[in-house]
C-alpha cells in the first residue's frame, strides 16, 4: 500500500533516469554531444519506393518542386533526411500514391543490412512486421521478386500493415497473423532471410509525441527480454544454414539488445555468428558488458545507435549468420484448405481475355508481368487477383490475412483495374491516359470529379489512368458524359 503513495515522476525525470543509467557507457564528449542532439527534433527521413519511382529522376524533381533541403543517409543510397520543405512531406501527391515512405533514419538500418538481390526463389520472413515500413524496404531491395511472408502477432495491427503494403504496390507477399515464437518449429530451416524487428520498450532516449517517455519497470524489462529471446531463437531455427537474420529493436536497453544476442549464442554454441557490418560507415559497437553482466565478445559487432550517431532515435541492430543446423521440435502448422478462400484459378479463356484487354486499352502486357514476377490469375466472383506462385507452391494451406494484389473487378460490361494496380504500373501504360489541365491537381487529389467539356478521346465507361502535365500518376478515373469520375480510394484522398 505504501508504494501507491510514491511520487509520480515527470517525463523529464524519467528521461534523466535513463540518461544516468547509460552515461557510464559513453565517452564524456559523446555523452555531451548526445545531450545536445536530443534537445532537438530529428529531421524526418524519406525512402524512395523503387517499385514506382526512379530515384535518379524523382528525387531531383521533388527537391525542386517542393523546395526540399536534403541530406543523404550514408548507409542507404535511396533515402534522405528532409531538413526543410516548402510543403509538408506527408501531403504531397507522391506520398499519397506511395512513391516514398516517411520514417526515422534508424529504421532504415535493419533492411539495409541484408545482402539482397532479385532472385525469384528467395524466401523471406518478416516476423513482426507492422506497421510495414521495413517490410516495404525488403520488397524494394528484392525488386518484388522472391516471396515475403509478412507476419505480425497482433490482429489489431493487421489493417495498418495491409494499407502500407497496398500503398507500396507489393505483390509477392502474404500477410499472416501468428505468434512469431511458432515459426521455428513450424518451418525449421526454411527461410533464406529473416527480419525480427522485435517488440520492445521504446527506451530510445528520444521521446516523440507518438512514443512519449514512460516508466519501465525491471519486471517489464525481464518479460520483454524473455519474449525477445524466444522470438530470436524461433527465427534462428527457421533460418536456413548460411542464411541471413537481422535482429533489431528501437530500444537502447541492453537487456533487450546485447543480452538477447548473448542468450542466442549461448543457446547454440558454435552455430551463431554476429557479422561485422557497416564498419566503414557507422562507428557504433555493441556493449560487451553492462551493470556487471558480461556478454560474448561477438556482440561487439552489433550496432548500438545512440541518438547522436546518425541524428535519430536510439536503435539497435545486428546481422546474424547461421553456421550449422540446430534442433527443432516439429509442431502441426495451422491449416485451411485453399478452396475455403473462395479463390479459383482462372481458366485460360478468361486469362486471354484480360491479357487482350490490357494490350488493347493500355498498351501493357499483363502476360509479361505475370512471367516476370511469377504470378497466377485468380478470381473470387467478379473480383480478380494476382497471386504469387510461391505462396501456392509452398504455403497454400497456411491461413492468410492478405495475399498478392487486387487486379480489378468486373462491373457490368466494364473491367475496372484496381487503384493498387494502377498506382504501381500505370506509369508504364502507353495508352488509356488522361492528362489533367493545370490547376486541376488539387481538386483531383481531394476526390473531386473533373467536370465540363473536354476531349477525352475515350468512349463513356472507359477507365483511364489520370496524370498531370508533369507526367505524375494520379490514379484512375472513369470517363462519363461531361465528367471523369474520380476513382481514388478513401485512404488516398487528401482532406482539406
Amino acid at each position: 500500500m505504501a508504494s501507491s503513495n510514491l511520487p509520480k515522476l515527470s517525463p523529464q525525470q524519467l528521461l534523466d533516469q535513463s540518461l544516468e543509467r547509460y552515461q557510464p557507457y559513453l565517452e564524456p564528449q559523446a555523452f555531451k554531444t548526445m545531450l545536445a542532439e536530443i534537445e532537438t527534433s530529428p529531421s524526418p527521413t524519406i525512402r524512395t519506393n523503387l517499385l514506382k519511382a526512379d530515384p535518379k529522376v524523382a528525387m531531383p524533381f521533388w527537391k525542386d518542386h517542393y523546395g526540399w533541403e536534403t541530406e543523404p543517409i550514408n548507409f542507404y543510397p535511396y533515402a534522405w533526411k528532409i531538413l526543410n520543405a516548402d510543403q509538408s512531406i506527408s501531403k504531397t501527391i507522391e506520398h499519397r500514391m506511395g512513391q516514398y515512405y516517411i520514417m526515422d533514419a534508424a529504421s532504415i538500418l535493419p533492411a539495409s543490412l541484408f545482402k539482397l538481390d532479385q532472385k525469384d526463389n528467395q524466401l523471406i520472413l518478416d516476423m513482426a512486421a507492422s506497421p510495414g515500413g521495413k517490410t516495404t524496404h525488403i520488397i524494394d531491395q528484392t525488386g518484388d521478386h522472391g516471396f515475403v511472408l509478412t507476419n505480425d502477432a497482433s490482429l489489431s495491427r493487421m489493417q495498418a500493415l495491409r494499407v502500407v503494403m497496398q500503398n507500396w504496390g507489393a505483390i509477392n507477399y502474404a500477410m499472416v497473423n501468428f505468434p512469431g515464437e511458432k515459426f521455428g518449429d513450424w518451418y525449421p530451416e526454411t527461410f533464406d532471410m529473416i527480419l525480427l524487428d522485435a517488440p520492445c520498450s521504446m527506451d530510445n532516449l528520444r521521446p516523440s509525441p507518438s512514443h512519449p517517455v514512460r516508466s519501465i519497470t525491471e519486471s517489464e524489462r525481464e518479460r520483454l527480454s524473455q519474449r525477445q529471446a524466444n522470438l530470436l531463437v524461433s527465427a534462428f531455427k527457421a533460418l536456413k544454414v548460411s542464411g541471413q537474420l537481422v535482429y533489431a529493436t528501437c530500444s537502447l536497453a541492453p537487456e533487450e539488445d546485447e543480452a538477447v544476442l548473448d542468450f542466442l549464442i549461448r543457446s547454440f554454441p558454435g552455430r551463431v555468428k554476429i557479422e561485422q557490418v557497416l564498419k566503414d560507415v557507422i562507428n557504433a559497437p555493441g556493449l560487451i558488458s553492462f551493470e556487471g553482466q558480461d556478454f560474448d565478445l561477438q556482440v561487439k559487432n552489433s550496432l548500438r545507435i545512440w541518438p547522436q550517431v546518425i541524428g535519430s532515435g536510439g536503435f539497435f541492430a545486428a546481422k546474424i549468420s547461421k553456421l550449422d543446423s540446430v534442433p527443432s521440435n516439429p509442431e502441426t502448422i495451422p491449416s485451411r484448405p485453399f478452396t475455403a478462400t473462395g479463390l479459383n484459378p482462372l481458366p485460360e479463356k478468361i486469362i486471354n481475355f484480360l491479357v487482350d484487354l490490357f494490350n488493347q486499352y493500355y498498351g501493357f502486357s499483363l502476360e509479361d508481368l505475370r512471367k516476370k514476377y511469377q504470378l497466377g490469375l485468380y478470381n473470387r466472383n467478379e473480383t480478380f487477383f494476382l497471386i504469387p506462385d510461391f505462396y501456392i507452391n509452398k504455403f497454400q494451406t497456411l491461413p492468410y490475412h492478405t495475399l498478392g494484389m487486387l487486379l480489378g473487378k468486373q462491373a457490368g460490361n466494364t473491367f475496372i483495374p484496381s487503384h493498387d494496380f494502377i498506382s504501381r504500373f500505370g506509369h508504364h501504360f502507353k495508352t488509356g491516359n488522361f492528362t489533367l489541365s493545370p490547376g486541376m491537381e488539387n481538386d483531383w487529389i481531394r476526390g473531386a470529379d473533373i467536370r465540363g467539356k473536354f476531349d477525352s478521346n475515350y468512349p463513356n465507361g472507359t477507365i483511364v489512368v489520370v496524370r498531370d502535365s508533369l507526367g505524375r500518376n494520379f490514379g484512375s478515373g472513369k470517363v462519363l458524359a461531361q465528367r471523369i469520375r474520380n476513382l481514388l480510394p478513401a485512404r488516398v484522398v487528401q482532406s482539406r
